[in-house]
């Protein structure tokens, strides 16, 4: 196999080219301590969030301002719409 000989052109390319390996790996391992360190961590056993909204609340505030919700028994406020098949 013969041997290259190395002017200063391809001494620089290779530094070059290590210089972009050597970034590139360590853009690597940042980009990973950035995404185990950012993510948010709930507890498995951690209880469940109670609801702060509900229809009943809903209709008792509006009544409180003086909107009239008795009209509105039938409707189906807290119901959602969607059909997922």
């Amino acid at each position: 196999m013969p041997k290259i000989e190395m002017d200063e052109t391809m001494i620089e390319i290779r530094k070059l080219a290590h210089q972009i390996r050597d970034k590139k790996i360590i853009m690597r391992q940042e980009r990973a301590i950035l995404k185990n360190s950012t993510k948010p961590v709930v507890p498995r056993t951690a209880p469940a969030k109670v609801r702060d909204r509900s229809v009943s609340r809903l209709r008792s505030e509006m009544e409180e301002l003086g909107v009239d919700m008795s009209d509105t028994s039938d409707v189906s406020i807290g119901s959602s719409c969607f059909n997922v098949q």
